[in-house]
């Protein structure tokens, strides 16, 4: 899923460009600035998705411990 509209838009681009270029502290600080505009579960779902993605992590946990536990919950429900 990728993110087409409202406040998010620019989130994959910027994400790409960060990975590239091997930034993960600016991906996880994009990722956190993303997360707090969020409106909907899609939205937040997406976001989670690509920073995960963009992470190139071992597992969720480590993907997204940036993120608060209950985004992590939702994003894999156990």
């Amino acid at each position: 899923m990728s993110i087409v509209g409202g406040e998010l838009w620019p989130l994959q681009k910027l994400l790409s460009l960060y990975e590239a270029d091997g930034q993960k502290p600016a991906i996880t600080s994009t990722c956190t600035k993303a997360r707090k505009v969020t409106k909907t579960d899609d939205e937040r779902f997406a976001v989670l998705d690509q920073c995960l993605a963009a992470m190139h992590a071992a597992n969720v946990d480590q993907g997204l411990a940036w993120a608060p536990k209950g985004d992590v919950a939702f994003f894999s429900p156990s």
